[in-house]
């Protein structure tokens, strides 16, 4: 991974740890995704439970190769979930546990290196035990702060190959009543140069970079 000092954020602030800055850019322009500026496919594998330890982080890292041979160039990985594993990627007090964001620097640096995208999952509610600490606690202001933090983690770590989903299928949306719009307002308050996603069978808020999975198609959004 290359190594520059950026005098302005651009996709992603300056970088804290040593301003590592990647070669990569994920953006949105109209109706299109690009990256580094040019019209971008994404062709994705899911590997949610990619944090549950260093063995199985270590795991997809040595695989990234192969999987671009076979023409996949997004990941997607979360900070909690999913239902069949319990990341606990979040600590009640919404800040990122330093041991899963360490894991998942490790794989943006290394897709980075290869082109590859990784979409940066937050919120995985489902039924996995990865919210057993929250369910009792948290509201919509802490679902706020949690996605506020993710995109300040990658700001600050200056990772440009990302784009973020702050709820899975709109699964805290459904189970808790949280506003996913007011979600992807935190991450734009933070930086609205970071993508954000809507994933969600209900219309789509006008905040949203970009549309995926269960997300209605909206004329004018990728």
């Amino acid at each position: 991974m290359s190594c520059r000092i950026a005098s302005a954020f651009v996709v992603m602030v300056l970088a804290v740890r040593g301003l590592v800055a990647g070669d990569y850019m994920f953006s949105v322009a109209g109706d299109q995704v690009l990256l580094n500026g040019k019209a971008f496919k994404v062709l994705g594998l899911r590997c949610s439970n990619a944090l549950i330890s260093d063995v199985t982080t270590q795991q997809v890292i040595d695989k990234l190769e192969v999987y671009r041979t076979y023409g996949i160039n997004t990941v997607s990985v979360f900070f909690m979930g999913s239902r069949f594993g319990d990341v606990k990627g979040y600590r009640v007090d919404a800040t990122l546990n330093p041991i899963h964001a360490a894991r998942m620097g490790r794989i943006i640096e290394a897709a980075d290196r290869l082109g590859v995208v990784v979409l940066v999952g937050c919120l995985y509610w489902s039924t996995s035990r990865a919210k057993e600490d929250l369910v009792d606690v948290w509201g919509q202001d802490d679902a706020n702060r949690a996605v506020a933090n993710t995109v300040r983690w990658l700001a600050e770590n200056d990772y440009r190959n990302v784009f973020v989903d702050v709820d899975n299928e709109g699964m805290a949306h459904d189970q808790m009543g949280w506003h996913i719009r007011e979600m992807i307002e935190a991450a734009h308050g933070v930086d609205p140069s970071i993508m954000v996603a809507y994933n969600d069978k209900d219309p789509v808020p006008s905040n949203a970079d970009l549309c995926i999975h269960h997300s209605p198609k909206v004329q004018g959004k990728p």
